[in-house]
């Protein structure tokens, strides 16, 4: 009996077509996934551990400033790149980001210093506050901004570091979240609770341990830890710089020596990068004058050794009960 012969190539191809189609769909699908993976990118570390933590589960936070120089950083193509293709942008504005503010869009989540209801100060025009704390303390004076905007450019955008500050931050960026991503509302809303209750609890915690300190005189490298010092009421007396990129003249090192000799200032928080022979020289002069120690301890502004925003924070309370 002879078999009868069939050709095989039309089923091959035909196989062959339908093994391509389903390959397309599933890398179709794929791209669509990942171009509906949520990702928030922010313009500085502090605001992208704020965010990170709002998007737990929910979605991507990146920050592109990995600089200390916030104010004058430029952009790479890769970085504008990634801010095209997040969902949105979150930054400060205002210029506290140099030329980054000026890539920022209406989408964006531009925050609004002067319409929040943030508890902001004004930026201090001089390096030494020992007499203004002691007003302070007997007048309860406070440098609050009044809301007039002539001095909106005297601002001190370092908000972050007053937790009840980045409370409200972190309320008003969960509502922008919701808003863009509304199924994603009860996530979001759950992450935001845990994140203050964090907070709250790590406030309590440097409250309690503030009730055994003495509150020792300190001074700082560059003004950027005014909101830390007045949330607490800390005893912050002096910076040795106005600019972080700029020096110090003889007559004011003079002037802080003489500060630091009258507080009795126990300690210097300098910052990555910092100057290390202006300090190590108002120290030597002190110490030969007074025999007195000071400490060198390390507060990071920009938080670049915190995995999230409560760890930011216990960085600086631990850093400032060593002081004294």
């Amino acid at each position: 009996m002879r078999m009868q012969s069939f050709n095989m190539l039309p089923q091959i191809k035909i196989f062959s077509i339908i093994a391509t189609l389903l390959l397309l769909i599933s890398c179709s699908k794929e791209k669509q996934t990942q171009e509906n993976e949520i990702l928030i990118v922010s313009t500085i570390k502090p605001l992208h551990l704020i965010t990170q933590s709002l998007l737990k589960g929910v979605g991507e936070s990146q920050f592109i400033i990995k600089s200390t120089d916030v104010h004058g950083y430029q952009l790479s193509p890769s970085q504008i790149r990634l801010m095209n293709k997040a969902d949105f942008v979150v930054g400060i504005g205002d210029h506290f980001e140099g030329n980054v503010s000026a890539l920022f869009d209406e989408n964006d989540f531009e925050f609004d210093l002067y319409k929040s209801e943030l508890k902001l100060l004004v930026i201090r025009d001089t390096l030494m506050w020992h007499e203004e704390h002691e007003e302070h303390e007997e007048h309860e004076e406070h440098d609050e901004y009044d809301g007039d905007t002539d001095h909106d450019n005297n601002i001190d955008k370092h908000f972050w570091l007053s937790s009840e500050n980045t409370k409200y931050f972190a309320q008003s960026l969960s509502n922008k979240l919701v808003a863009t991503f509304p199924s994603q509302q009860k996530a979001i809303l759950n992450n935001l609770k845990q994140l203050i209750n964090e907070i709250t609890q790590l406030e309590n915690q440097f409250n309690n341990q503030l009730l055994k300190s003495d509150r020792p005189a300190f001074m700082v490298f560059h003004d950027g830890f005014h909101y830390f010092s007045e949330q607490y009421q800390l005893n912050e007396v002096a910076a040795i710089v106005s600019d972080p990129s700029q020096s110090t003249g003889i007559k004011t090192l003079l002037e802080l020596k003489a500060l630091m000799i009258k507080a009795q200032v126990k300690c210097i928080f300098v910052e990555p990068g910092f100057n290390q022979g202006l300090v190590d020289t108002l120290i030597e002069t002190v110490l030969h004058e007074t025999k007195s120690e000071i400490k060198v301890l390390t507060w990071d502004v920009l938080g670049n050794q915190a995995q999230n925003y409560p760890e930011l924070l216990q960085l600086i309370y631990d850093e400032y009960l060593m002081c004294g």
